[in-house]
């Protein structure tokens, strides 16, 4: 009998070897692709108890940034014989650390004491700290494993290819989780369909069919517990949608139908009259002196009870709302406007609106609890809005805070910045001066209003310096303190 030629042993091993590789370039690309899908999915999972400021993004890159460091330290140090294990354990390990991220941050936010920046450290350090770890171990592991079956001095072209797959997958995974996942899987299928990957990848390293088996019945049998911090008392969820932006919920009970974006009160109304009950817009309504036929410019439509009940003193009402699912539920459950909606940024909406003038433009937007878009507090905004103005219109503007003491710099921040454009500046408040509250601001042609004046000093925003953000810390904080113990 004819022994096999030693050429095609070597084409064969050759193969298998190509085979191997192939493989695990496969594996660092869904690995990245997986990370930055987490760090993108994650602050819209803490948003439903922190928001979406940039308090909670730093947090999430920093521990992320952190984690994945301790991952390369460790994927570097691991013995030559257990590679392939400990590739396998880490890809295990990020799989269902990322399927468990949800119940992490809720476990730890209903518990962790409220202790401003450090409770939100705490519970994005509990829930992203041992993916990001396993997820760095990839890399270093990858690259030694393809370099045992490589010459040594091809070590510098593996380790650049394994990087760019890696960045490839992450590139893929942060356009596909904001542009696909999130609005259209949601975020908890999503994080389940990319534990799914990870388990059958950590089996295929170990070359385990059964612990891919196991593993798969095991992420799609465990429970979600309850989402305990998306619950209102005494009220009914009527329906839950994630958007390209954030969480939105409907809730009803009491005679009220609300909304919440992510974990704020965004806008409320009586279910049987329709009318708007919250202070502020009743504060608006009351002291803008809109005449029939007047134009009203509403930016920040979440609920469309503010626009209608401008409608309702036959006001013709345009309504700008940034995020198209917002739009779409406040149509369904609080009702349609008869005017005109705009799904559009307000500051670029405002550039584009050379021709129209306005009676009333309102300011209604928030990016966090108490926490205003940055673009929309500064004065090279408010000077874009004072020229969308008639000569006797009115800017509002619904601010949160305090009238007095440090729960008052950010409210006193914007109130100075109208101050500078506008020349005069009223306000008033909806409850005590010591407590937090919705603070509207009025600016423009303000004679005739029962306003207060003199608010507390404070600087002027611009494009170039603006920290509204660090000025609303204090009232965040206060205002998720409170939230945790909905």
């Amino acid at each position: 009998m004819l022994s096999p030629s030693p050429a095609i042993g070597t084409c064969e091993a050759a193969q298998t070897t190509r085979g191997r590789g192939f493989f695990l370039y496969l594996v660092t690309v869904i690995a990245g692709f997986s990370n930055l899908a987490l760090e993108v999915i994650g602050p819209r999972i803490l948003s439903s108890y922190f928001g979406t400021t940039s308090v909670v993004w730093s947090g999430v890159i920093a521990v992320t940034l952190g984690g994945l460091s301790t991952g390369y330290l460790l994927g570097g140090r691991v013995a030559r014989p257990r590679r392939r294990q400990a590739l396998g354990l880490a890809l295990l390990v990020a799989a269902i650390t990322v399927v468990g991220t949800p119940t992490v941050v809720r476990t730890v936010a209903a518990t962790v004491p409220s202790a401003g920046y450090a409770s939100i450290l705490t519970v994005v350090t509990s829930a992203f700290l041992l993916p990001s770890i396993a997820f760095g171990m990839v890399p270093p592991l990858t690259v030694s494993l393809l370099c045992e079956s490589s010459a040594s001095r091809e070590s510098g072209r593996v380790a650049g290819q394994v990087l760019a797959a890696g960045t490839f997958g992450s590139v893929s995974g942060a356009l596909l989780s904001t542009g696909f996942f999130m609005p259209w899987v949601g975020t908890e299928r999503s994080l389940l369909c990319l534990g799914l990957g990870l388990v059958c990848l950590g089996a295929g390293v170990l070359r385990s069919y059964y612990l891919a088996i196991v593993g798969l019945i095991g992420l799609v049998a465990v429970p979600a517990p309850p989402h305990s911090g998306w619950t209102r008392p005494g009220m009914e969820l009527l329906d839950k949608r994630e958007s390209g932006y954030q969480t939105v919920r409907v809730f009803q009970g009491g005679g009220r139908r609300l909304m919440s974006l992510g974990p704020s009160l965004s806008s409320e109304m009586q279910t049987t009259t329709q009318a708007a009950t919250s202070p502020y817009a009743l504060a608006i309504l009351r002291e803008s002196a809109l005449e029939a036929g007047d134009k009203a410019l509403v930016l920040g439509g979440a609920g469309n009870v503010l626009a209608r009940a401008l409608e309702q003193m036959e006001v013709t009402v345009v309504s700008v709302e940034l995020d198209p699912v917002v739009a779409a539920l406040s149509d369904e459950y609080f009702g349609r406007i008869v005017g005109r909606s705009e799904i559009t940024d307000a500051r670029a909406f405002l550039a584009r609106a050379e021709n129209e003038k306005f009676d009333c433009i309102v300011v209604d937007a928030f990016s966090g609890p108490g926490v205003v878009p940055t673009h929309l507090s500064t004065r090279e905004f408010f000077r874009l809005a004072s020229s969308r103005l008639t000569s006797r219109g009115v800017l509002f503007f619904n601010a949160i805070g305090t009238a007095s003491g440090p729960l008052s710099r950010g409210v006193a921040a914007i109130s100075a910045t109208l101050q500078a454009e506008f020349g005069n500046v009223g306000y008033i408040l909806t409850d005590r001066p010591s407590q937090i509250q919705n603070v509207v601001l009025a600016a423009g042609a303000i004679g005739g209003m029962s306003l207060q004046h003199g608010f507390e000093k404070g600087i002027v925003l611009t494009d170039d310096r603006n920290p509204i953000e660090l000025l609303s810390t204090p009232v965040f904080y206060e205002l998720v303190a409170r939230l945790a113990q909905v």
